[in-house]
């Protein structure tokens, strides 16, 4: 093993074996990422790579399973305002029409072993509208060795979904146990806004015997938009849809060890998320954004509608307190939202139970008053 340190910039190796006339040579390339929070390795922010066809990106990305459909494609991306071009790279992956698209990075040493804990981070920016192109992405973490999204679609792993809700809204979720049905955030996510995405991931190590049953691999995923002061957790605790049976690539592992990016079957011009900057903690979980977002300034992302008519009273339902609000703007992609409830002002933020219409236009949810612990905020993600 040969091991270099201290590398402070870009810097090219060439490697030569010699054995007496005979010899061999490799070459190498490594790029030093500046700014990277302590704690935090960098699996790819997709800027070495030229504006294109991600195919046969080697020796690092594999998304060619068995001869596979998958293209997947590094998109340019500009600044939503037009006011500020920018070369930051992401990774763009189109749905092909027909099984989906998977990517897959080999952790190697990075590999989440059995009784281990990890966070993986991600950044999403929504590039396409999802009312017009509706998307069915993933990105996480896996055991698995898999050719195409179909394979995700259940028995995956760690996996983070952005996937159309039954209002044709843009929400992050989750499959759990073996169930094939996505638990999804009752809220949107907007068009042309960014978001950061932490998947926090326990590896029990469960051996398996029996195939019936789930891994002992549980996770939770936090969302922040960018340009919010705080992050809150979508979910809590999550047990892996994956269930230890055999793929057709070969047996089981307890040990997760490929970070992946895929979406479904559908338009093959072009994908609704994007996603870079893409992290692992170096151990345990942990809660910093790795890396700042320097594309274009966050003050220069489309700011959001600011939801109207958000009251609540004592009186209609006694006992507890009951909020009303009205939809945000823009059609489908404002219905709803979402009442989180924090100690702070400062959070930590947490979803509570998902709207009802009240029969006038808007929307209502009631909670109970019997919180002993201190003070308790509210507001409407929308």
């Amino acid at each position: 093993v040969l091991t270099v340190t201290n590398i402070t910039a870009a810097t090219n190796f060439t490697l030569t074996i010699s054995h007496g006339t005979n010899s061999l040579t490799s070459d190498t390339g490594v790029t030093v990422v500046p700014g990277v929070a302590a704690g935090w390795h960098i699996l790819d922010d997709f800027q070495t790579y030229a504006v294109g066809s991600f195919d046969n990106a080697a020796p690092y990305w594999n998304n060619d399973y068995n001869g596979g459909v998958a293209v997947a494609l590094i998109t340019n991306a500009t600044d939503p305002t037009t006011l500020l071009p920018t070369t930051k790279n992401m990774l763009d992956i189109p749905g092909d029409g027909g099984d989906g698209t998977v990517g897959l990075l080999e952790l190697n040493s990075l590999d989440i072993s059995p009784g281990q804990a990890r966070t993986v981070f991600a950044r999403v920016y929504v590039a396409n509208d999802p009312a017009s192109s509706p998307p069915t992405f993933t990105f996480g973490v896996t055991e698995l060795a898999l050719k195409s999204f179909e394979d995700i679609e259940t028995d995956a792993g760690s996996m983070a979904r952005l996937y159309s809700d039954p209002n044709g809204d843009l929400a992050v979720g989750a499959e759990t146990t073996t169930n094939e049905t996505e638990n999804l955030f009752p809220c949107k996510l907007a068009y042309e806004q960014v978001y950061d995405l932490w998947i926090d991931v326990t590896n029990g190590g469960e051996t398996i015997t029996d195939t019936s049953t789930n891994v002992d691999v549980w996770f939770s995923i936090w969302l922040q938009r960018e340009g919010d002061p705080n992050r809150f957790e979508v979910l809590s605790n999550y047990l892996t849809d994956q269930t230890g049976q055999k793929t057709f690539y070969g047996n089981f592992s307890t040990t997760i060890s490929e970070f992946l990016v895929g979406t479904g079957g559908g338009t093959s011009t072009g994908g609704t998320l994007w996603l870079t900057d893409a992290y692992i903690s170096k151990s345990g979980y942990n809660s910093t954004i790795p890396i700042p977002w320097t594309a274009w300034p966050a003050s220069d992302i489309p700011q959001l509608a600011t939801p109207t008519g958000f009251t609540y009273d004592t009186t209609t339902y006694p006992g507890f307190l009951n909020f009303t609000w009205t939809p945000g703007p823009g059609g489908s992609q404002g219905v709803g939202g979402a009442l989180m409830s924090g100690p702070t002002l400062e959070g930590p933020w947490s979803v509570l139970l998902g709207p009802s219409t009240n029969g006038e236009g808007g929307f209502n949810d009631q909670e109970p008053l019997t919180n002993t612990t201190g003070n308790q905020f509210y507001f409407i993600w929308q």
